[in-house]
């Protein structure tokens, strides 16, 4: 009887110190942290502008975010963040008019975003491969110049004005937020304790094509 007490006791304890240990190590590991994104260039794609319903769509520019993060520092993390997306050049036609854009127009909105790792982190656990998803919305701001050129060849009325952004788009785009969309294939690698750098590539709507770097820091993570 003395030996069954035992050994249920040391049972119990065994059992509660590994649920409590693994009770700590899931509250340690999950963690909010911050993050953002830089994007030295994105292109326009020509599928962009079927969905949009323009002849023509040549935008090429740049992306930054800012957020906060919550994840796994050896697993997936997402998070939510303030976009810009800057309009460095622009070549738009609708129906009528070709419009102009040199840095004076942008897109702004929030983006919800995922990088989902394809497996368990290697080289030390240092290193993840996966993807980045982001799913948001923007709103098209500043101006942008009636250009001298039309589609048909007459002289625009409003030729060298300077029109908001958001009436270059079709109805309804030019009434509701622009939708977001983002996948492309990354890869992670913790740099430093609770700090992973992201670089990834690939295709997203409205009209991009890029590639950017992600920074996204866990401080708790790094105290432990």
């Amino acid at each position: 009887m003395r030996s069954l007490l035992i050994l249920t006791a040391v049972l119990l304890l065994t059992g509660h110190g590994t649920a409590s240990a693994q009770f700590l190590e899931d509250f340690e590991e999950r963690l909010w942290g911050v993050q953002f994104s830089f994007t030295p260039e994105w292109r326009s794609e020509e599928l962009g502008g079927d969905l949009l319903g323009l002849p023509r769509l040549d935008i090429s520019g740049s992306d930054f975010t800012v957020g906060f993060a919550r994840g796994r520092l050896r697993s997936g993390h997402w998070g939510l963040s303030l976009l810009r997306q800057r309009w460095q050049e622009a070549a738009i036609c609708t129906d009528s008019e070709c419009f102009e854009s040199t840095g004076s127009a942008w897109l702004q909105g929030f983006a919800a975003n995922w990088f989902l790792p394809f497996g368990s982190p290697f080289a030390g656990d240092r290193v993840q491969a996966g993807m980045h998803v982001d799913v948001g919305a923007g709103w098209l701001q500043g101006a942008v110049r009636v250009d001298e050129v039309s589609l048909d060849g007459a002289p625009l009325a409003r030729e060298g004005m300077e029109i908001p952004a958001a009436e270059v788009l079709p109805d309804p785009w030019s009434r509701v937020p622009v939708p977001l969309f983002r996948a492309e294939v990354a890869v992670a690698v913790t740099v430093a304790p609770g700090l992973k750098v992201i670089g990834s590539g690939g295709y997203g709507l409205p009209f991009t094509r890029r590639f950017g770097i992600s920074v996204a820091y866990f401080p708790m993570a790094a105290r432990n």
